[in-house]
């Protein structure tokens, strides 16, 4: 027997409804009802969250959880830092530069001061590594030091 859940939002144009099970895990619906786990690395279904404020976001997830019948702290469990991550290391210039906007919104924790650090080297664009060297800089940190890597290969600086 499938385990049950309360879908609580419909994300991006393809309508991918994400809820909580009984057990209180994010999860995605793909194809054929198949629920995974957010926590198993289901970040691509999410990505059109970012293409929103996170300002809108927090109280429209809030509203969405109470409108489902959920607690409150289901809300609080929602996987925004592994997304922002997600978004700052996925390859693709639009989704790290939202995730940008996002991670400059809040405090960041360590698992995503490592993916600005990674993004400031690796990320698509200049404006895009500029940028997550800015908002390192703006919370006290340092850029890495890191060579910059291009599919898996060391490029040449000189």
């Amino acid at each position: 027997m499938a385990e049950r859940w309360r879908p609580t939002l419909i994300v991006g144009a393809g309508e991918t409804r994400i809820g909580v099970t009984e057990g209180g895990c994010w999860v995605v619906e793909r194809s054929a009802g198949e629920l995974v786990p957010v926590a198993a690395r289901a970040y691509q279904p999410l990505l059109p969250i970012l293409e929103g404020s996170r300002a809108a976001f927090l109280p429209m997830l809030e509203a969405k959880v109470a409108q489902a019948g959920l607690p409150p702290e289901v809300a609080d469990s929602f996987p925004i830092g592994p997304l922002i991550r997600h978004g700052l290391t996925c390859g693709s210039d639009h989704w790290e530069r939202l995730a940008l906007e996002w991670a400059a919104a809040a405090p960041l924790d360590a698992e995503t001061r490592d993916a600005l650090r990674w993004t400031s080297v690796n990320g698509r664009t200049q404006a895009i590594r500029h940028g997550a060297i800015r908002l390192l800089r703006q919370n006290g940190l340092r850029p890495s030091n890191a060579p910059r890597r291009e599919r898996g290969l060391l490029l040449d600086s000189g």
